[in-house]
């Protein structure tokens, strides 16, 4: 973002593009950036950086954590086990600052010394070069699916507050991890939510796995796969009798 926006931007808004928006950006644009690198809000699958250290005698509030522990190599670093860790997918953030400090190319650095320890990649750099330096961010800006997983307040790692703020009123949805609300069988509860936001859109005739039946069913598909199969039901042979032979031969050199 530093290099390939205008050099007279000084700073811009970053989101992933598996969000449901819904509160006005504006309000978050206006939030005051500071001299800080970035604002981002707190990772809801790894909300510190140790959560055995932040919850020591408390084993039951980090048990229904998906990530207990996402810098791996955090006393190497010389990184706190109880600082925070955000979430990469939204961020306001200092284009100055990540000029003039090189946060993009600190950031690849990281991930190449520090690779055997590496988990979501960018989150991972950022949060190791931006360690106890970012802005925090009300956690309504990114409620990710993980939050779902919490029954309670009292098995997450928020205060009570905090807790019911990020479930009743969340002002973006992200749609972490690998189910999408755009893929069938999406269990995830602003689907709905979000297919009725789609057909505000050009795709609102949109309903996830009706293109793919689509294509799976089109002549034109059929007769494509068909085709296919025929190019290469010879060449599978000859590969299938040439390992044959090979291994029949390595078993008779072993002999």
């Amino acid at each position: 973002m530093p290099h390939v926006l205008p050099q007279d931007l000084h700073k811009v808004i970053y989101l992933d593009a598996d969000l449901l928006i819904r509160h006005d950006l504006s309000e978050m644009w206006d939030q005051p950036l500071a001299d800080y690198p970035a604002l981002a809000a707190i990772e809801v699958a790894a909300p510190y950086v140790d959560c055995v250290t932040v919850f020591p005698q408390h084993p039951e509030r980090y048990k229904w954590i998906p990530e207990i522990n996402p810098i791996k190599n955090f006393r190497q670093l010389g990184i706190p086990g109880d600082r925070k860790f955000f979430n990469a997918g939204v961020m306001v953030v200092n284009l100055d600052r990540w000029r003039r400090e090189k946060v993009p190319q600190r950031a690849m650095d990281c991930l190449r010394e520090h690779q055997d320890y590496v988990l979501w990649c960018d989150e991972y750099a950022l949060n190791v070069v931006m360690s106890g330096q970012w802005g925090e961010l009300d956690a309504r800006w990114n409620q990710g699916a993980a939050f779902n997983s919490y029954p309670s307040w009292h098995e997450s790692p928020f205060d009570q507050d905090t807790y019911e703020r990020i479930k009743n009123d969340p002002w973006l949805i992200h749609f972490t991890w690998i189910k999408k609300p755009w893929l069938p069988d999406c269990s995830h509860p602003y689907t709905g939510e979000f297919l009725a936001s789609l057909d505000n859109t050009d795709w609102h005739k949109f309903r996830p796995g009706q293109g793919l039946q689509a294509i799976k069913t089109a002549p034109s598909f059929r007769t494509w796969l068909r085709a296919k199969k025929d190019k290469y039901r010879s060449l599978r042979k000859s590969l299938k009798n040439a390992l044959k032979e090979l291994f029949l031969t390595n078993r008779r050199d072993a002999a």
